[in-house]
């Protein structure tokens, strides 16, 4: 199997591989990589990026699928056609790969934590309990999955076909970036607000061993996870 390590933007278009890497910054604070192709045999697509900061990442794979991994034996996450995710990355080595074969499109938002917690201004209690306790130490890396909501897929598909000028695509980048953490923090604000409600008989079915309603987690280098309803308050 043929293997890429992308360094930058790469481009590359014969009968092995049909693939454009773009890396757009999105101002001092935030980034975003976008991969779109065609590979008629399987090929392994890898990069590595040294976080120096905490990083929040969006990360969307309209086809294909994208694999996630940070350094310090944190576990590995996965992004598919069926779910886009969150993650709140520490300081360390992160590292995204894909074996693509066929048809294959993903997108991936990096942006600091400080400008992440600057657009919220002080609105933080809409921010999922978990995200926060992440925030605060720099061993944690919170992940969360989300199902794909019709709104967040059409703005994907703008951001992938869309085609503007360096500066005015600067500016569409940073405004669709800001519209698809509106969308994902509506969707949480819903999801609290539904799990209140949770009938008794429901909400022991959720504890029960082998059984996991919630797709939010906290993991340290370790690799010891729990649901969100057993997060603790305070961490060892």
């Amino acid at each position: 199997m043929k293997e890429i390590l992308l360094t930058g933007p790469y481009h590359q278009s014969d009968d092995q591989l049909l693939l454009n890497y773009r890396e757009i910054g999105i101002g001092e604070n935030a980034a975003v990589r976008i991969a779109t192709g065609f590979a008629p045999e399987k090929v392994h697509l890898e990069h590595h990026v040294l976080l120096l900061e905490h990083h929040v990442s969006f990360n969307f794979c309209l086809k294909g699928s994208q694999h996630f991994t940070l350094t310090g034996n944190y576990t590995p996450t996965k992004a598919t056609p069926r779910q886009c995710n969150v993650l709140l990355l520490p300081d360390e080595q992160f590292s995204t790969s894909m074996d693509v074969l066929g048809e294959f499109s993903t997108a991936t938002f990096f942006i600091s934590l400080s400008k992440y917690l600057d657009i919220l201004g002080e609105s933080l209690e809409i921010l999922p309990k978990n995200f926060l306790i992440a925030a605060e130490r720099r061993n944690l890396c919170y992940f969360k999955n989300h199902d794909w909501h019709p709104r967040i897929r059409q703005i994907i598909v703008q951001i992938l076909t869309e085609q503007f000028s360096p500066l005015a695509g600067r500016i569409f980048l940073e405004s669709k970036m800001l519209e698809l953490i509106a969308v994902l923090l509506e969707l949480d604000h819903r999801a609290s607000e539904n799990q209140r409600f949770i009938p008794k008989k429901d909400a022991e079915k959720s504890t029960m061993p082998g059984r996991c309603w919630s797709r939010t987690w906290l993991t340290h280098p370790v690799c010891r996870t729990w649901p969100a309803w057993q997060a603790p308050t305070s961490l060892p």
